[in-house]
C-alpha cells in the first residue's frame, strides 16, 4: 500500500493513483504469454472530482486544477496500457471497455460549474443523473461506427 500513498509533484496525496495500477497492468501485458488469452479488469480509482479540498466556493480554483491533474493522470495511464498492448502485439486482438461506476455527484449549489445539471439526481440515486455514465467500447475487431 505504500505505493498507493505516494505524493504527487504538487505535494498532494492521492490514496489510489492510476499510475500504480496501470504500471502493473503494463507489466502484466509485457510479461504474459502472447499465445494465451489475457483478461485485465482495471479499476483506476482516479476521481475527477477532488475530495481533499475544503470549502466549495473558496477553493473552486484549486478543485479545478486538481480535477485537471487527475484527468491528465487518467489519460496517461490509459495511454500507457494501449501502448503496451501495441508493443506486445495484442492490440489488434483486444477489446477495450471504459466505464464509470455511477453518475456524477449532485452538488447543492447549482451555480457551480461541476453541478450535475441538466440531469435530475446524482451519485447514489436512481434518476438519470445517478445512472448516466460516460463509457465506450473500442476494438480494431469492431468494424463501423456505432452509438
Amino acid at each position: 500500500r505504500a505505493a498507493d500513498e505516494k505524493k504527487r509533484p504538487n505535494g498532494r496525496k492521492n490514496e489510489h493513483m492510476s499510475e500504480v495500477y496501470s504500471r502493473e497492468a503494463v507489466q502484466l501485458i509485457k510479461t504474459s504469454a502472447k499465445n494465451q488469452p489475457l483478461f485485465i479488469y482495471l479499476s483506476m480509482f482516479t476521481k475527477i472530482y477532488p475530495s481533499e479540498v475544503g470549502t466549495v466556493k473558496s477553493k473552486q480554483k484549486e478543485k479545478e486544477e486538481l480535477r485537471g491533474e487527475n484527468l491528465e493522470e487518467l489519460d496517461a495511464s490509459i495511454s500507457s496500457i494501449v501502448e503496451a498492448l501495441r508493443w506486445s502485439g495484442r492490440y489488434n486482438n483486444s477489446v477495450i471497455i471504459f466505464l464509470s461506476d455511477n453518475g456524477a455527484r449532485e452538488w447543492s449549489e447549482p451555480s457551480l460549474p461541476n453541478h450535475n445539471a441538466p440531469f435530475r439526481g446524482g451519485k447514489g440515486t436512481v434518476y438519470e443523473g445517478g445512472t448516466r455514465i460516460p463509457g465506450f467500447v473500442h476494438s480494431p475487431l469492431v468494424r463501423g461506427r456505432g452509438r
